[in-house]
């Protein structure tokens, strides 16, 4: 049971850690959450709900920077036709409503109330509720948004494209923390090397300076940008960026994951030994899980990382033309170099967005196994 409880605390992850601080829950009564099946089936909801949400936002800011690529491929290249950038701009826009009204959908589906009798599950569930329908609020504003941009090129009200562009940008830098400060709440109550907990650290680490970065690109777009800016977000960005360089979560992050190969290691070794075919059979699904779990936590953080470093390539870009901020893209080689980034980025983006959802998935698959594990060894 010891090992259990190791292994339990290595990999759980709640929404909202500040309503578990709040409530004083012991690590017996989290436990005991997960013997219950039906804050387990709820919790398994909960999760998968957030995790559509924020994939969902995800897509819409991938579908506004898709938007200013046609746009600007359209008027500085020979590479669209006008009937060309409609057809695509008409294409963003049959998307827009879709996954947007689909996540609102889930979120007025799901139960105000834990069918729950524990008080814990209860506080939980109503915190996490709260939680969800933020990003569905969110996401709702984040499309209109999106259709609005499309809207005024229609129109050719150019003036009032730019601006929602550069909107977009501070729209999406206010998300960025909340997130990170989601990510470190929850981080705050768990042990030192527990696989979720480094995990959001590091998170919280690249999207703190990727909210920087953003408000920096927003300025560029809505043409505020120039040196006095630079000159004020200069010491956030390296300050933010130094701790991401200096790698002291990634050596965390694997540590833990050695933590987890160890035990099961031992997992593996005990099956062995198990004459009982039902705890066999469980102990072996923990095994793949566990390997599921590292094996996608590694890969999304370490696709984070490469995120961060995307990030600061394009704020060296602002950072070395300080004489150039107000026409930026005339030059021919200023202009590829940037696209290159924007490309290298775009690609690492949907890496990103692919690994979180394997690692969603294996979290949801680890509190269906570890449940019946438990129940088998009492």
């Amino acid at each position: 049971m010891r090992k259990l409880t190791i292994i339990f605390f290595s990999v759980f992850n709640l929404l909202l850690a500040p309503s578990l601080l709040a409530q004083n829950v012991t690590p017996k009564d989290i436990l005991e959450l997960y013997a219950d099946t039906e804050w387990v089936k709820e919790s398994q909801l909960l999760t998968q709900v957030t995790s559509d949400a924020v994939n969902i936002i995800h897509y819409q800011h991938s579908q506004q920077s898709e938007i200013q690529k046609l746009v600007i491929s359209y008027l500085e290249t020979d590479q669209l036709t006008h009937e060309e950038l409609w057809e695509n701009l008409d294409n963003i826009l049959s998307q827009t409503d879709i996954h947007s009204e689909n996540l609102n959908t889930q979120v007025n589906n799901l139960q105000i109330s834990s069918s729950s009798s524990s008080p814990t599950a209860r506080w939980i569930h109503k915190e996490s509720l709260e939680l969800i329908y933020d990003l569905n609020d969110y996401s709702i504003e984040n499309n209109k948004l999106t259709k609005d941009l499309i809207g005024h090129l229609d129109k050719e009200e150019v003036e009032k494209y730019d601006y929602k562009v550069g909107r977009s940008y501070m729209l999406n830098a206010d998300f960025l923390e909340l997130m990170a400060k989601s990510n470190r709440s929850t981080a705050s109550i768990l042990p030192a090397w527990n696989l979720g907990k480094v995990t959001l650290v590091l998170e919280s680490q690249v999207l703190e300076y990727q909210a920087i970065a953003t408000r920096v690109n927003g300025h560029q777009i809505l043409g505020e940008l120039d040196k006095s800016l630079l000159r004020k977000y200069k010491n956030p960005l390296d300050r933010k960026y130094k701790i991401i360089k200096q790698g002291d979560s990634y050596g965390e992050l694997l540590s833990s994951i050695d933590l987890l190969n160890n035990i099961k290691k031992e997992i593996q070794s005990n099956i062995k030994k198990e004459i009982r075919s039902s705890p066999k059979e469980t102990a072996n699904l923990l095994v793949e899980v566990i390997d599921r779990l590292t094996i996608s936590a590694k890969l999304y953080s370490e696709a984070n990382l490469r995120n961060a470093h995307l990030w600061k390539e394009i704020m060296d870009f602002y950072y070395k033309n300080p004489d150039y901020l107000g026409d930026l893209f005339s030059d021919n080689l200023r202009n590829a170099e940037f696209i290159n980034i924007q490309t290298r980025q775009e690609f690492i983006i949907q890496q990103m967005s692919n690994y979180a959802n394997e690692y969603a998935q294996a979290t949801i698959e680890f509190t269906q196994v570890f449940p019946r594990l438990l129940s088998l060894t009492k």
